[in-house]
């Protein structure tokens, strides 16, 4: 997946408004220094005064002040918080800033969306789409999320379990339930090392209501239907790592209430028209007590449903299934999901890096004809905009789909497969 940095170079390329190098001495809080891009006989010490130079490791940008292209060093009008150091990568920019390439970037993710499938749960973070961890607490482990595809069951991201000591564990956000309430919980599980355990966890009483475990190296869901003990008021699941040495990849973290036709949606879904369908997952084949082949079912589209709003929620809409489950499975909602914005360098999106840039570059040329005091420059910039935005109306008439269709399966089996 293309990052922010990868989106803002080639913005920066397309713009003729970039340099990227490497630094090849240690330099310090004022300089960074380049024998093999700046070092020159050619160029004067007025090349460079003036611009924005950034180095990608510091993530702060700066003025340069002076440029001695005799030893390829530039010094910054104030000091960094520390030396960039020897190999690390800068850009120097000169017509648009970091941040500004950044913005026009953002711009285009938030008027983008893109078909995402989502998990019913009541587990923040329970598909691990998130980027970051802040939605899981760490005990003697350390938590990422993971991006490679051997290492996700679903989606675009797992979350990784590392043990530093036996029993670590990554806590979820503590969930309210209803005591003497039937739940159902499923989750997938990869081991690359050790055992995995789910533990489902009474957080009100500090006691465990109870646990699975497995060690395969393949994927594999847990799955366990329990009741709410009469003094329970939260829960909390531990995706937990067993030996000190475990290593667990987790997803798809599914916790609802048995026999339930209504669920609340996803808080990024803010409009009706965003969700397409809803499909159901019925568990495969059970390979030992309480866990089954993770790659051994069939989803299909749930036969009636509507959403409901309710604008003045937290999640503003919810969704009314017709009828019950009558199989052990989880739900996921197929929906038209607009892009995050993207905040730091290695922030990531799914979205084609020559689309993106594409729509960035009309936004980039608008903000520098909107800087320009001289009418011919700021016409030629309006020209570069209106041939930018032709391109882009391109990749957009290209890119952008019709909507999913399926073919409803019938009443007594099951429809297409996705």
């Amino acid at each position: 997946m293309p990052t922010l940095k990868a989106y803002r170079q080639e913005l920066g390329r397309q713009l003729n408004d970039i340099v990227i190098g490497t630094t090849t001495a240690a330099g310090t809080v004022a300089t960074i220094i380049d024998t093999t891009l700046l070092k020159s006989s050619l160029l004067s010490a007025q090349n460079y005064i003036g611009n924005i130079i950034y180095p990608t490791t510091l993530a702060v940008a700066r003025r340069v002040a002076t440029y001695a292209p005799t030893t390829g060093t530039l010094t910054s009008d104030q000091d960094w918080a520390s030396a960039p150091g020897t190999s690390a990568e800068y850009e120097l920019h000169r017509l648009l800033t970091p941040a500004e390439k950044n913005a026009c970037i953002n711009t285009v993710l938030r008027n983008m969306a893109y078909r995402s499938e989502a998990l019913l749960t009541l587990v923040t973070d329970g598909d691990m789409e998130t980027s970051g961890v802040t939605n899981w607490t760490a005990s003697s482990a350390t938590l990422t999320k993971s991006t490679t595809a051997a290492n996700v069951f679903r989606g675009i991201r797992s979350l990784r379990v590392a043990n530093s000591g036996a029993n670590g564990y990554a806590g979820s956000v503590a969930v309210n339930v209803v005591p003497n309430d039937a739940y159902e919980v499923i989750a997938a599980a990869q081991v690359a090392s050790g055992t995995a355990r789910l533990r489902i966890w009474d957080n009100t009483n500090s006691v465990e209501i109870a646990a699975i475990d497995s060690s395969e190296r393949d994927w594999v869901l847990s799955y366990k239907a329990f009741t709410i003990p009469a003094t329970c008021r939260a829960l909390v699941l531990r995706l937990q790592g067993v030996e000190a040495t475990a290593d667990v990849y987790w997803d798809h973290v599914s916790l609802l209430p048995t026999q339930r036709n209504w669920y609340a949606l996803p808080s990024w879904i803010i409009e009706p028209g965003q969700v397409e369908d809803v499909w159901f997952y019925p568990l495969g084949h059970s390979f030992s007590t309480d866990l089954f082949y993770a790659n051994d079912t069939a989803g299909y589209p749930w036969q009636g449903w509507k959403v409901q709003p309710n604008a003045t929620a937290q999640t503003p809409f919810s969704v009314v299934l017709d009828g019950n489950q009558v199989n052990v499975g989880w739900l996921e909602v197929f929906a038209r999901r607009v892009y995050d914005e993207l905040s730091v360098d290695t922030d990531a999106a799914v979205a084609k890096l020559d689309y993106v840039v594409s729509g960035a570059l009309y936004h980039a040329y608008k903000r520098l004809a909107a800087n320009q005091s001289n009418s011919v420059d700021r016409k030629l910039y309006e020209q570069q905009a209106l041939i930018a935005e032709r391109k882009y109306m391109a990749w957009r008439r290209a890119m952008e789909a019709p909507p999913r269709t399926v073919i409803q399966p019938p009443v007594f089996g099951v429809g297409k497969v996705r």
